[in-house]
């Protein structure tokens, strides 16, 4: 059968409700409460009932539990419990919850038949029996302080929790054998452990807990119990030194989860279900997680539960409800491994749980046979305070750990054998070389892991997380996160918060979201191989670095430099400033006033293709034979060295080709362009009016102009310059400031030099026809002659 439970134990009740006034004996009540909830109310005279709407949803299953509160002077003694549907009709009833061990209160199991309003109706069982209750509504899956309710509040069946009145509790150990003396001290080790209490053995007959091995079987108990207080005066516990023969007398035994459980007894906590001597999952359980993964005072293993996911294994610690059971009866403690704590390897944990560590993760021999080596074993890790790690680095194979309170883990081959108690915080985790399933809590976690496919989730806090060699998934979660990559092919993401990234070796991913502001700006470093950087919102500054790296921007004001390589750069939204580096690289900046860098770099690698997009851009081209495009907004762009492709796009652009060959096109808007040094060419297009007014600059080399619409102004510079213009488009009157005659050559397509008119005016030679004409500054009309011209 498939298992279907989380990795994380609920750990609280929703919310306490009181009952205000007296709740009406019927539909017409107005007490409400809500599943998950405890309702605390108060069956105040004789005949008094108290009815509660409540809303269940078809199909799912839940249990409603009453019992009494305050001690038998003020709390009800024998509860009953009636379940109606929306119109107040009895749908179930019950009595007593676990007649047969004496527990007078009521507890009901439904499955709803559908959903909406219901309402359950507490009373008692003579009608005279008044005082204080709790109701409870639970779905069928149990979280912490339900589970904790059963084995302190309602499990016994006193309207009152039993337990000493005091945390030194003196235990008597002079009738068991060695080995049982051995087990229990032990045990007695595992509860103080976690608890406020300690022991202290003595030979006195009067002594809280009396240890005893003659009488068959394993059982425990309060004796002496003051019902209306709970006050407990003195407990047996007995284990059969038979017991310890068939089950082993080592940690991880059968016999010490026997006797962790029977002293559980003798200090207050009754079994998590409504059984006692044997059960049987399916039929017995109240609440589907009933396993030892929650409570030691469970008759079901891991692995006989079908809900649970688990192993077989004996637990080595009480567990999470045990722990906090024990806390609801004898205060929370606060010195619980308080200092800087280590779990596994290289453990300062003392006592019994250091050295099974030592065994277990630092290859220490078993010296003292305290572990049963060949019993899969669980625990619970408590902690109060300090900065605690679990380190698993010597562990072999697959590790899933959950670092959050409540959270379930599965070390060391086994499925669900770790568990965080409540109010516990691990800090930092370290993994070995197998492949590791990391999910840390809600403070600032270090996880390390080392070889493997490793999967590491910090969720919030300020996390560092190191995925090691391997092709590790890194996902930092909300707040200010450092993410390290390593060897192998990762993927990495940022979430939330201010994240610094190094990807590392290897062919890796980075994904942003689309937080925006301060706390959206991200650092992320490729490192070697061919990355995929991927941006979201924030001014986020990405770093290629060496290898074939695809990086985007996203929204926000963001700087990328490809480093090494061929390298593909977005931009996106923003105003975001792009640093090619060497290689052949590819740019689209997007939306925004972006400014586009290049180096110096030369030959084929250097060739970068770069298109501005919307937004007044600044595209600056060093080395190579570059193609720049800057599309709409009024941009700049500088070629640089070598044969560039320079394309302002529409708008007023500037355009500067620098050295070499270089090609330029104006596109619209009023542009200025200054060619540089090298034979280039110059395209204008056939927009006319004031957008089409462009000025060029040839500067060195022969270069060829070709003037299109609008009112052109245009200098060839220095070397034999081309002028060319097309007769059949409009192209305004232009003006060429420094025509060398006998040098300079005006190409005119679609006409002949009869067809020309050439004139002398103020400022120089004018030579027109029927759709433009060319002002020869400073040329005289005389010095014009066929020889000037080229016609096709």
């Amino acid at each position: 059968m498939t298992k279907t439970s989380p990795d994380q134990i609920s750990l609280v009740l929703n919310q306490t409700v009181n009952e205000s006034g007296d709740a009406a004996a019927g539909i017409q009540t107005t007490a409400t409460m809500s599943v998950g909830d405890e309702f605390r109310g108060t069956l105040g005279s004789s005949g008094d009932a108290d009815w509660v709407r409540i809303s269940l949803t078809a199909g799912e299953k839940y249990v409603f539990t009453v019992w009494g509160t305050g001690g038998s002077a003020s709390g009800v003694d024998d509860t009953t419990l009636t379940l109606y549907d929306a119109n107040g009709s009895r749908i179930l009833f019950n009595d007593d919850s676990d007649a047969s061990n004496g527990v007078r209160f009521s507890q009901i199991s439904y499955t709803a038949a559908t959903s909406g309003t219901y309402y359950l109706k507490v009373d008692n069982y003579s009608d005279a029996d008044t005082g204080n209750y709790i109701l409870e509504a639970a779905t069928d899956v149990f979280t912490v302080d339900q589970v904790v309710n059963q084995l302190v509040e309602h499990g016994w069946g006193f309207s009152t929790p039993v337990a000493f009145d005091h945390t030194n509790i003196t235990v008597n150990l002079t009738g068991l054998t060695a080995e049982g003396r051995q087990l229990a001290l032990w045990a007695l080790e595992a509860w103080e452990a976690v608890s406020t209490l300690r022991f202290t053995t003595t030979t006195s007959s009067s002594a809280d807990i009396i240890f005893d091995d003659n009488q068959p079987g394993a059982f425990a108990g309060p004796g002496q119990i003051n019902p209306n207080t709970g006050t407990n005066t003195q407990s047996t516990v007995n284990v059969s030194t038979s017991w310890i023969n068939a089950y082993g007398s080592e940690i991880g035994s059968y016999s010490f989860l026997t006797y962790m459980h029977e002293i559980g007894h003798a200090l207050g906590l009754m079994h998590a279900g409504p059984y006692d001597g044997n059960a049987t999952y399916g039929s017995d359980n109240t609440y589907r997680n009933d396993s030892l993964q929650m409570t030691i005072m469970s008759y079901f293993n891991a692995n006989t539960n079908t809900f649970v996911n688990g192993s077989e294994y004996n637990p080595i610690t009480p567990m999470i409800a045990d722990i906090a059971g024990i806390w609801q009866l004898y205060g929370t403690p606060a010195d619980v491994n308080a200092g800087n704590t280590v779990w596994g390897h290289n453990s300062n944990v003392g006592g019994y749980l250091g050295e099974v560590s030592a065994i277990l993760f630092d290859g220490a021999a078993d010296r003292n046979r305290i572990l049963d080596e060949n019993a899969p074993i669980g625990l619970t890790i408590v902690d109060t305070g300090g900065f605690d790690t679990l380190d698993l680095s010597t562990a072999s194979g697959t590790q899933t750990v959950n670092m959050a309170a409540g959270g379930i883990s599965d070390i060391g081959g086994l499925t669900g054998n770790l568990v965080i108690a409540q109010g516990t915080v691990l800090e930092k985790y370290v993994g070995g070389a197998g492949r590791d399933n990391v999910t840390g809590n809600d403070v600032g976690n270090v996880i390390k892991t080392g070889g493997g496919d490793d999967k590491l989730f910090g969720q919030s806090g300020n996390d560092t997380l190191d995925g090691g060699a391997g092709n590790d998934t890194l996902s930092g979660g909300s707040d200010w996160d450092q993410l390290t990559g390593g060897d192998g092919n990762d993927r990495v993401w940022g979430g939330d918060g201010r994240d610094k990234a190094w990807l590392g070796s290897g062919n890796d991913f980075f994904f942003d979201n689309a937080q925006a502001g301060s706390n959206g700006a991200d650092t992320v470093y490729g490192g070697g191989g061919h990355d995929k950087i991927n941006g979201g919102g924030g001014n986020d500054v990405f770093y290629g670095d060496a290898g074939n790296d695809t990086l985007s921007g996203g929204d926000g004001d963001d700087v990328l430099s490809g480093g090494t390589d061929w390298d593909q750069l977005t931009g996106g939204n923003g105003n975001d400033r792009i640093w090619a580096g060497n290689g052949r690289d590819k740019a689209w900046m997007g939306n925004g006033d972006d400014i586009f860098y290049d180096n110096d770099q030369t030959g084929t690698n250097a060739v970068d293709t770069v298109y501005g997009g919307a937004g007044k851009d600044r595209i600056n081209g060093g080395g190579g034979d570059d193609a720049f495009y800057g599309d709409s907004g009024n941009d700049t762009l500088f070629g640089g060295e070598g044969n560039d492709i320079l394309s302002g796009g529409s708008d007023w652009d500037q355009l500067s080709g620098g050295n070499g060959n270089d090609r330029v096109w104006a596109g619209n808007g009023s542009d200025k362009v200054w060619l540089g040094g090298g034979n280039d060419t110059f395209f204008d297009n056939t927009q006319t009016g004031s957008n089409g007014k462009d000025t060029v600059y040839g500067g060195l080399g022969d270069d060829t102009i070709n003037l299109g619409g609008g009112d052109d102004w245009a200098s060839g510079g220095a070397g034999a310059d081309t002028f060319v213009w097309n007769a059949d488009q409009n192209t305004g009157a232009d003006l060429i400031s420094d025509f060398e005659d006998g040098t300079d050559i005006l190409k005119i397509k679609n006409i002949t030099f009869a067809e020309l008119s050439i004139s002398q005016t103020a400022n120089g030679a004018e030579v027109s026809w029927d759709n433009g004409s060319i002002l020869l500054e400073g040329v005289a009309s005389s010095a014009i002659t066929a020889d000037d011209f080229v016609f096709v």
